[in-house]
């Protein structure tokens, strides 16, 4: 995760992470419960250490399912990791049915 210049926390995954983390919301369905449940639980599965407290935006309705996750993994991996674009408060693009709606606008 990283920070912008003006000290708001605006997280990003690196590459192995953000693999780790799309690799198990696709394939291990212990995962995917967890990070419906407990999404700062989830990222220190993967190798998170950065700040996850009172993050509200890590609740997830309905996780996407392992298929729209797949089909939107590069659009995934890049919004993950880009320092300029993205940040966990958009958990959200993980809820069934809305990957592709939210990716578009990028």
């Amino acid at each position: 995760m990283t920070q912008k210049d003006s000290g708001q926390e605006y997280p990003a995954l690196d590459t192995q992470q953000a693999d780790a983390l799309l690799d198990r919301l696709a394939n291990d369905d212990d995962f995917r419960r967890l990070f419906c449940e407990d999404g700062p639980a989830a990222l220190a599965a993967i190798g998170y250490t950065g700040p996850t407290e009172g993050k509200t935006c890590f609740k997830v309705g309905q996780l996407a399912s392992r298929q729209e996750l797949l089909d939107a993994r590069d659009a995934l991996r890049q919004a993950l990791t880009s320092k300029a674009q993205m940040s966990m408060s958009v958990v959200f693009f993980f809820e069934a049915g809305k990957l592709e709606q939210h990716l578009s606008k990028r």
